[in-house]
């Protein structure tokens, strides 16, 4: 049996054909929403808005969107240095937490 999955805007084969590839994460949640979410959801890979390139839309009808940044970190390369803040270990220098962000 054939269960209904998400449309994405472009297809994995058509995203994978971009002379800048997706970056791991950004890969490994395509695939995800593809395989994950049902028909009447819409995944968008890169849309522009309003002039900012986001990573991923996701929409639902008569639900809501979702707007995705990826990050494809390793949180060992990171340390809390304050809520809020983290501390770039190989550099001392201190960043935004991606949920401040």
């Amino acid at each position: 049996m054939l269960v209904p999955v998400a449309t994405l805007y472009p297809s994995i084969s058509e995203i994978s054909k971009f002379r800048k590839k997706p970056s791991n994460g950004e890969l490994f949640l395509l695939e995800y929403f593809e395989k994950n979410l049902s028909d009447q959801h819409e995944v968008y890979f890169k849309p522009a808005l309003n002039g900012d390139v986001i990573d991923l839309i996701v929409l639902k009808k008569g639900c809501g969107l979702a707007l995705i940044v990826v990050r494809d970190w390793d949180l060992d390369d990171y340390e809390l240095e304050d809520v809020g803040q983290w501390l770039e270990k190989s550099s001392n220098r201190v960043i935004v937490s991606p949920e401040r962000q």
